[in-house]
């Protein structure tokens, strides 16, 4: 709230008088009609549609046409680079430099962080000067009443059409500063070129995936509440005319949106800066000036205390409003109110008179097999089921089956690290063992003998991908903190291509073996995979010898000759846990592995130490591996130091008294348990920031001190699994090859990841005499 807040807050805020707003809706109305039209001829086949998709065209296309003066139409010009550019700024949503960016700002100044993708701002930055500098050359400025050209520049270029005039574009009073406010007759003063830029990108980053997901909520509401729909479709039905004036004031339409917003506010939260200190009520807590303030919009609008029913969809409550007008604070409240207020909401207002009256809409039945996996499974019977019946496919034997695979696949690992010796070059150690995990799993959940070093272009990788990046996404913190509310809105926590693609894997697996009787005991020789990205990389030939998982897709066959069923699952329910295998299994491992090799480097007498347990073994069969105790130490020590999962997602399942805090946790409250901050808690290790594996060769440490794979009955089914796969994987690495690190190499994680996960391992190595 400082002067250069204020300075340009006094000159922006004209750019959104009725009279401006006014010359905008002109050209929303024509962007409207296209989605009208597109949406017309697309009923003609029949099929059901992604409507966040045409949400996002809409809204994307009326920010380039109001802040820039492009016509993009994006549904079909779906590589243009404003989209590109877009994606990279709003993808992922949450990032590390966003976070201190908004909570830190001077230290965001300090070590120079960026909230979002440098690249995208560049490029918009490069965009709305070149824009700035071709309207002041020819003088194009919102006056022009020339013809108007569509864009269709490629990637080479900014994706705007120097030869395209401007008809009235109301934005354009921000690019063309100097006409702007040299005219205005109580001029504030004028805005420099980069404080332009960045308006201008803040007005995509405000106004884009907001108004977007504002739209599919309305509609998604709608669908579920038929009467609703139909009450709105009448009022539009009698309206005189459908001109925007008339639209922004219909009263049940307003209600629809208002209730929708309150429901499903776009921002969540809010972020402010306490400008004096503050007391919070009787609670004896004072907030200090200039402390960073996180306001959850979501709460407050669905706080019982302001709102009757508050989780149910009643537009009613807003026909003849009662609230407290500072429970209803999407927009914010006070100076900083959102200035975009009435652009967004009559945006949509005219958007969804054109569409309700148009059209009817209903959700498609079903859901997702996300749903059905035990990660985002609440504590009920749901789980319990599913776990019941999971379990047994972990036990000793069924591991047992699972390392003969991996023993075959760490000695071609070996085989290939030999050859790779030979060049003389350092080597990204970080590589081959995700390279190592990835084979692992695909042999031990689908029965498919991958050699992912070698299939690059593999769809199971690219998918895998998918999933995995970016790490952490509205969609997964939903899932895992608010799992009523992810159902509620159909959010994903991870990639719907990607998951879909695992689903008709798994369901092909299924079929096809069901079909042919090709369960874990037919003894056929395996073919390798090697189908392109046109099918799902599965060979319907490949017989599968002894595979583990696959006693969980031959449901019928595990269960109904079980003197101890306790049922079946369903094949949704296998897709959702045969998907988590990868996610719980995959980057998890093959970071603990990468960070295992990473510390041995940095401590060479512990790497002797451990070569010298492995060389004077007996045997290297998978039973002695797995006794070795400084090897488990090894591993013990490094999961500790470098948890895989940086933190755990819990929910209380009864009221809980913080020691002596005067704190109560309630009963279903979502918990993030800090798995890395106990883990290196000095008052549970000595020397906690030091790689020690002896105090794990006799442990006295509290045992809720060492969390990595959870505790209680949600203890990680796949510790063993993961743990013995690592043994396996070092016990053969180190008997054959020493490491050291690349000098100068400093190990980097991937920002805003709730794994520690290494971006690169450089290591030279040399097989040992």
């Amino acid at each position: 709230g400082d002067q250069h807040w204020k300075h340009a807050r006094d000159i922006i805020s004209p750019l959104f008088t009725s009279g401006k707003l006014r010359s905008m809706m002109t050209h929303i109305t024509g962007v409207t009609d296209r989605l009208v039209d597109t949406l017309t001829e697309y009923e003609k086949t029949g099929k059901e549609i992604d409507m966040r998709k045409y949400m996002g065209a809409f809204t994307m296309d009326n920010i380039c046409r109001c802040a820039y003066g492009i016509e993009l139409n994006s549904l079909e010009n779906t590589d243009h680079p404003v989209l590109k550019n877009i994606k990279k700024l709003l993808d992922p949503p949450l990032t590390l430099g966003l976070i201190t960016s908004a909570f830190f700002p001077a230290l965001a100044k300090l070590f120079g962080c960026e909230p979002f993708s440098i690249e995208a701002c560049n490029y918009f930055a490069d965009l709305t000067k070149s824009i700035i500098d071709e309207r002041k050359q020819h003088n194009k400025y919102v006056h022009d009443d020339k013809s108007k050209k569509h864009s269709e520049k490629s990637d080479e270029d900014l994706g705007y059409d120097t030869s395209a005039a401007v008809d009235e574009d109301p934005i354009d009073e921000t690019i063309d500063y100097n006409n702007a406010f040299k005219t205005n007759k109580k001029s504030v003063g004028i805005l420099t070129q980069e404080e332009i830029v960045g308006n201008s990108i803040m007005f995509f980053m405000a106004g884009y995936d907001t108004t977007s997901s504002a739209l599919t909520h309305v509609l998604y509401y709608l669908s579920q509440h038929p009467d609703c729909q139909q009450r709105l479709y009448e009022e539009l039905r009698d309206c005189d005319d459908m001109s925007p004036e008339t639209v922004f004031h219909l009263k049940y339409l307003d209600a629809v949106i208002t209730e929708t917003l309150r429901l499903a506010p776009s921002f969540v939260r809010l972020f402010r800066t306490c400008v004096q200190d503050y007391k919070l009520g009787n609670t004896g807590i004072t907030i200090p000036a200039e402390t960073a303030v996180l306001i959850s919009t979501y709460t407050i609008q669905r706080d019982p205390k302001y709102w009757p029913n508050p989780d149910q969809f009643q537009p009613d409550r807003f026909l003849k409003p009662t609230h407290n007008p500072y429970a209803y604070i999407l927009f914010g409240r006070g100076p900083r109110l959102c200035l975009g207020e009435r652009f967004a909401v009559n945006q949509m207002k005219l958007c969804l008179s054109r569409l309700v009256l148009k059209f009817e809409f209903t959700l498609v039945p079903g859901s997702s097999p996300l749903s059905k996996m035990l990660f985002f499974m609440k504590g009920d019977q749901h789980w319990k089921h599913a776990r019941d019946i999971i379990s047994p496919l972990f036990t000793s034997g069924k591991l047992r089956s699972m390392m003969t695979h991996i023993t075959d696949v760490t000695d071609r690992l070996v085989d290939t690290l030999t050859e790779y010796e030979k060049t003389g070059n350092e080597i990204d150690m970080r590589k081959y063992m995700g390279a190592f995990t990835m084979d692992n799993i695909c042999r031990c959940a689908y029965g498919i003998e991958l050699n992912s070093l070698e299939n690059t272009d593999h769809p199971v990788l690219k998918n895998i991908k998918k999933l995995l990046d970016p790490p952490l996404t509205l969609g997964l913190i939903t899932s895992a903190f608010f799992p009523a509310l992810a159902k509620l809105f159909g959010c994903e926590p991870f990639s719907i291509e990607a998951c879909n693609y695992f689903a008709d894997l798994t369901k092909s697996i299924i079929d096809e073996r069901k079909q042919h009787n090709k369960y874990a005991h037919d003894d056929k020789s395996k073919k390798h995979s090697e189908k392109s990205d046109e099918d799902l990389g599965y060979d319907t030939s490949a017989a599968v010898d002894e595979d583990p998982i696959d006693e969980t897709m031959d449901y019928n066959n595990e269960f109904k000759t079980s003197k101890k069923s306790v049922g079946i699952l369903t094949q949704e329910e296998i897709v959702g846990n045969s998907i988590m295998f990868f996610m719980a299994g995959y980057d998890t491992t093959s970071s603990a592995l990468t960070h295992v090799l990473y510390y041995l480097s940095q401590h060479p007498d512990c790497q002797q130490r451990l070569y010298e347990e492995l060389r004077d073994c007996e045997d290297m069969s998978p039973e002695t591996v797995f006794h070795l105790k400084y090897l488990d130490a090894v591993i013990t020590e490094t999961l500790r130091l470098a948890p895989s999962f940086v933190r755990l997602f819990r929910t209380c399942v009864q009221d809980y008294k913080l020691g002596n805090t005067g704190i109560t946790i309630p009963a279903d409250t979502a918990v993030l348990i800090s798995t890395y901050t106990i883990q290196r808690d000095p008052k549970y290790w000595p020397n906690p920031d030091q790689f020690q594996p002896d105090r794990f060769l006799k442990p006295t440490h509290n045992p809720y001190a060492y969390i990595l794979f959870g505790r209680g009955p949600r203890l990680c089914l796949g510790e063993r699994f993961a743990v013995n796969q690592m043994k396996l994987c070092l016990s053969r690495l180190v008997l054959k090859f020493e490491f050291t690190l690349v000098p100068g190499f400093e190990i980097e994680y991937t920002k805003s990841d709730p794994t520690m996960s290494p971006k690169t391992l450089m290591c030279n190595f040399k097989s040992r005499n």
